[in-house]
Formats: structure tokens, sequence, C-alpha cells
């Protein structure tokens, strides 16, 4: 009996040991919502409730800072940070930077004091400098939410306080953080570590504090924006790299302390170690046959592939997993012309499409109207000179 009790035991851990391996890579994150691209090729990896509207705490600060940036002439100017920039912040319970009152500093600094201490001060400062007012600002922050086709977005306030017409959706928010780290004023920025003010004082990044306090460990993470509120969470927009691989992911709504980070480091460490470049379509490889209708000459149409193609998938990946489908006219007559668009070649992995490679015309299959007068003109010199020579022949023959 007690055989087989220890066999069933035996049984039982092997059961859970596969279970758990099972699991190893298993994706769960305590955000509630969030969206990963992959730069290098501008696709998404990830996403869990892209859609959804929710606040978005202080990433509203990107905004602020591109709009802010979109109407500064000279970075390098000198403007006074006034006590009335920061009084709002007590009534607000928002977080300051390190800036003093009174005291005057260039725009490049208020944009690091914004993007790296997420001061709210700054973005009072900016919103007053630039537009004059934060009704102001506010108004030019959603015009420029629609200019990009944010169509999901709503911007309350510069700061960033929840406010229920200050929200977004992660989809939204990628557009706004792809085109801010397209400004390389806003990425340098973003992805500082440290910085010294022109008053002595040195600043760091808010998304290193946290990696620090929460003893993460994520040196991948080249930085980004970090952001917290009652109804937002935590949340964290953030770049990273790992052997030339560019990743951008969006979170929020993680209600639990340090959980943007922890979330990001999860995320990042899962593509980064179960995903890499694989060769999946070769240079020379036949991905279509086009069928040809009174073609000159008659063979079909045979579309290869004019170089190699890598994507970003599981190192595990099967053959199987990949599908080429072609999505065009499936007969070229002489209707179609030289150079016209036939259709796609549609790459897809795991039924998800990762490429579109587009099929022209480029061979001249039919003869154009000119060729076919051409040669009909010679088709009858050469009849009329053979019936001459004909009857020449016969002339000749009766002598």
């Amino acid at each position: 009996m007690k055989f087989y009790k220890y066999l069933f035991l035996t049984i039982t851990l092997l059961l859970g040991s596969f279970i758990l391996i099972g699991n190893v890579n298993a994706l769960e994150i305590v955000s509630n919502n969030a969206i990963l691209y992959n730069l290098n090729d501008d696709t998404i990896l990830y996403e869990k409730n892209k859609d959804q509207k929710v606040s978005i705490a202080s990433l509203t600060k990107v905004m602020t800072a591109l709009v802010a940036i979109e109407h500064i002439d000279n970075l390098n100017e000198k403007v006074t940070f006034v006590k009335s920039d920061y009084d709002k912040l007590i009534e607000m319970d928002a977080s300051g930077s390190s800036l003093d009152i009174n005291r005057s500093y260039t725009y490049l600094e208020l944009l690091h004091g914004l993007l790296m201490e997420s001061g709210a001060d700054c973005a009072n400062a900016l919103a007053r400098l630039t537009l004059g007012s934060e009704k102001n600002f506010v108004k030019e922050m959603n015009q420029k939410a629609k200019e990009l086709g944010m169509y999901n977005t709503s911007f309350a306030n510069p700061i960033g306080m929840d406010d229920k017409n200050n929200y977004s959706t992660m989809s939204d928010y990628a557009i706004l953080f792809k085109t801010a780290l397209n400004n390389e004023t806003l990425k340098k920025i973003m992805t500082t570590y440290r910085y010294k003010l022109s008053d002595g004082k040195t600043i760091h990044h808010t998304i290193y504090g946290y990696l620090k306090t929460y003893d993460v460990e994520a040196p991948y993470i080249k930085g980004g924006k970090t952001g917290f509120e009652t109804d937002a969470g935590f949340a964290l927009a953030s770049i990273a790299n790992y052997n030339d691989v560019n990743l951008m992911l969006i979170t929020t709504r993680a209600f639990k302390n340090g959980y943007n980070v922890k979330d990001a480091k999860n995320i990042y460490e899962y593509y980064f170690k179960n995903y890499s470049y694989k060769k999946i379509i070769t240079k020379g490889q036949i991905l279509t046959t086009i069928n040809t209708k009174n073609s000159i000459p008659t063979n079909d149409i045979v579309i290869k592939a004019d170089k190699d193609y890598s994507y970003y998938i599981e190192n595990n990946y099967s053959k199987d997993d990949i599908t080429i489908v072609y999505d065009g006219i499936e007969t070229v007559t002489p209707n179609n012309k030289y150079g016209e668009k036939l259709g796609d070649i549609n790459i897809f992995y795991k039924e998800k499409l990762i490429c579109k490679i587009p099929v022209n015309l480029n061979e001249r299959l039919f003869p154009s109207s000119l060729v076919i007068l051409m040669a009909a003109f010679f088709y009858i010199i050469i009849i009329v000179f053979t019936i001459f020579m004909v009857r020449k022949i016969r002339r000749n023959s009766k002598f």
C-alpha cells in the first residue's frame, strides 16, 4: 500500500513540475492596460485592454512637453519660475520639481524638470509662458491630439491630475509617445539619467528612482515617463534596447506599489528571452504564381521574393506558423498596364498579419498598339513581297 502512495506522490510531483515548467514563460502582469511595440518594425507585439479609455496620470506631461516645445523659439532663453506656478501644486497635492521660485531658468531646464522629475510646477510654468494660460494650453493639447489621430483622448489639464475629461487609450498614447521620441530634444531628456541645473542642483530621472526603490534590475530600460494618480494607479511609458532590438511599452492602472516598473521588467524580459529575428522568407523563394491570358510569352508570372525577410518572432516557432497568402488579381489580361499594382503578398505569423509585400506588373507581357500596328505592317509587306516574287517566278518560267 505504501508503494502506491509513494508512486502517486511521485507522479503528482512530476505533473506539478511540468505544469510549472510550462508556465515559466507565461506573461502575466498586474497593470490593467498595456501595449508593447517593436520600434524596429513598428509592430504591436503585446496588448492588454489597449483601446479602453483610462486615466493616464503624469504620462499627460509628454503631451505638455510636445505642445510647449512647438511654441518655444529658443530653448536657451531664460524665463522666470514664479510662485503662482507652484501654488497650484499645494491645492492639487501634485509633485513638484527641484526648481526654485523666483529664479530664472532656461526653457530647456523647465523641460528637464517636467519630464525627468515629473514637475507639475514646470507644467504650469510652460503653459503660462508659451500660451498665456492653462486654458489656452489645454485647448492646444486637445488640438494636437486630433492632429495626431488620437481620437479617443482628451486633456483637461497639463499636469495629468485625475479628471473625467483627462484620459486616453494605450493605442492613442502610443501615437503620442512615438511622436515625442521622434523629437530629438524630448527623446534626449526622457533618456537622461541625471541633469545639472544652472543653479548647481542635480536632478535625476524618476524612472530610475522607481527601479532603485523597488529593487528592479533592468539595465535595458533606457528611459521614458512615469505616472501615478489614484485612478491611473502606477503608469509608465518606457523604451528598452537589447541586442539592437528597440521596444516601447506603455502601461497604466497597476494598483500595487512599483508595478509600473515591475511589469515593464517582466514584459521586456519575456520578449527579449523568447523572441528574436528569424529569416522566414529567402531571396528567390516563390511566393505565388499569377495566371496570364493572351500574353507574350504565354508563361504565367512567377512572383519571387526580392530579398531575405526576417521578422521578430518566437525562437521556437514552427514553419507551419508562417502562412503566405496572395491577395490581388488572379489573372493578368491585356487590360492590365505595365507598372500596375496587382495586389499584395500577405505574410501571417500564427494568423497575425506581420508584413505586406506589394506585387506590381513589372513585365511587358502584352504587345502595345504600336507594336501590333508595326507587326501588321511588316506582315502585309511580307505578304505583298511574297506575292510579287511568286508572280515574277511564274513570268520567268514561261520563257
